[in-house]
């Protein structure tokens, strides 16, 4: 529960220092590695030789590179986009794959602050007594304004 309550309202990816995590989580450019492509390209002399192939990287654009790939993914995007029009639950939470490297850190740092707060969290807990008071305390280490 920790790792994510931590997660999830103290985020380092909105901190000072957190562009490198967007970058590394979020998305990034960064070269190929194709070890045949590039044997090939060093056998060759002419100046294109040295050229790379940038493409993106990061944790959730690989992920929702992946799940947007999927043909039972697109249906369930599809219906949902269907199903709710005019609501936030017309959006994919990931992301689309397409859309991804076109976002700020400005733009994260600025939706974070808009709707990952408290007031906007439900927080369920099942168990016997000892254990939801044990989870609501914790929860409200995290969710009351240091």
């Amino acid at each position: 529960m920790d790792v994510y309550l931590d997660a999830l309202f103290h985020p380092r990816a909105v901190t000072d220092e957190g562009w490198w995590v967007l970058r590394q989580e979020g998305w990034r450019y960064d070269t190929e590695n194709d070890n045949d492509e590039h044997d090939q390209e060093e056998e060759e002399t002419d100046a294109t030789a040295t050229r790379r192939k940038f493409e993106y990287k990061g944790v959730v654009y690989s992920e929702m590179k992946g799940a947007y790939s999927d043909p039972e993914g697109y249906l369930d995007r599809l219906t949902q986009e269907l199903l709710f029009p005019d609501s936030p639950y017309h959006y994919d939470s990931g992301g689309d794959p397409a859309v991804i490297p076109t976002l700020s850190r400005e733009e994260f740092v600025s939706f974070y602050k808009k709707y990952y707060h408290p007031t906007n969290a439900r927080l369920f807990v099942a168990g016997d007594e000892v254990d939801v008071y044990h989870a609501l305390s914790k929860a409200d280490g995290y969710m009351t304004p240091m």
